[in-house]
């Protein structure tokens, strides 16, 4: 445990979609969050934004464009993939942007997963509507090199009965996803769940059941816990080496966000959480809200929580909900989540 206190993030990078610029990073600093939430008994002012973004990423001058960012453990880096088959990389030691290759296929909505260990240089790009009655690739992997250069490397599809891609079309869709070890997973409404081994570059079909969290969940290695929500109603810690995955323990959304004393959440409704592993037990949510009732303000807010799940001495999971930040977004801006 001492190795993975030492190993905890004190910062975070996040990410921001501003419809009029595209997507900005910042880093929002974790000092003091973990603090026990019971020693300031005053409410939590709403703060504003850093002042200026870490990197900014400018969307296509004449359509929207989706764009899936993964950073590196330490922050230096960020990957970026676009749907328009850009590809992007970005040192924040440098404040350098390179160029990296065409994506190999286009990606609708794309998806982007790094690997955990020695894996973490190697991504999973892939869309989040894959069609396997066309013929271009749904799937590819990129390697951060020396020099920041990005290479692209070729994916073959899942083993799916031949059959079945013409009856898919776009009525499948990947709904949950993550990086354990150099395998990644993604569970696909409709077919089942499937893994690829980044190393050995080969797929392997884990069952016909489908991971009941959504969007990006987090495999942490002390706890041997797959950790996400579900329905975006329960954060839930399942157990995968079972087939299907048990639930071991899950705790109510509310017990998460911010609390209503601080005077944050009136009148809004905190959506979307992205979740990051720090170590140590530790994670940091991060919320959207939807427009305030107020018109006075007509403004979304932000919200970190720290967040950490323990074990207790019967091995039974613990949540302990430390403290939440609010930050008041620009008008432009529309929601946000950790990376």
């Amino acid at each position: 445990m001492a190795g993975s206190r030492r190993r905890q993030r004190d910062s975070a990078l996040v990410a921001v979609y501003d419809y009029k610029v595209g997507y900005l990073v910042f880093r929002f600093s974790l000092k003091g969050l973990f603090s026990d939430e019971s020693t300031s008994s005053l409410p939590q002012e709403v703060l504003p934004f850093p002042p200026s973004p870490v990197a900014c990423f400018r969307r296509h001058p004449h359509c929207a464009e989706l764009m899936a960012l993964v950073a590196s453990p330490k922050g230096n880096k960020i990957v970026v993939a676009t749907d328009s088959r850009r590809t992007i990389v970005y040192d924040t030691t440098k404040s350098e942007y390179s160029s990296g290759p065409d994506q190999r296929g286009a990606k609708p909505r794309p998806i982007l997963v790094a690997g955990q260990g020695r894996r973490r240089r190697d991504m999973f790009l892939m869309t989040t509507y894959p069609d396997f009655s066309e013929s271009g690739p749904q799937f590819e992997a990129l390697r951060l090199q020396g020099g920041d250069r990005l290479r692209s490397l070729p994916v073959p599809p899942p083993p799916i009965g031949y059959d079945r891609r013409h009856l898919w079309g776009l009525g499948c869709q990947v709904s949950s996803y993550f990086a354990m070890g150099q395998r990644v997973w993604l569970s696909m409404k409709g077919e089942g769940t499937y893994s690829f081994d980044m190393a050995r570059r080969e797929w392997r079909h884990e069952g016909s059941w489908v991971l009941p969290l959504e969007d990006r969940a987090v495999y942490v290695p002390e706890l041997g816990l797959l950790l996400g929500f579900k329905r975006m109603l329960f954060f839930c810690a399942y157990d995968i080496t079972a087939s299907p995955p048990v639930i071991r323990q899950q705790w109510r959304w509310s017990e998460l966000a911010p609390s209503k004393h601080q005077k944050l959440a009136d009148g809004l409704d905190f959506i979307c959480p992205g979740l990051a592993y720090l170590g140590g037990g530790r994670f940091c949510v991060s919320w959207s809200t939807n427009k305030s009732r107020d018109d006075k303000i007509g403004r979304r807010l932000f919200a970190l929580t720290a967040v950490e799940v323990t074990r207790s001495g019967g091995g039974k999971l613990q949540l302990c909900k430390r403290r939440s930040r609010c930050y008041l977004m620009s008008p432009d801006q529309t929601r946000g989540y950790v990376l």
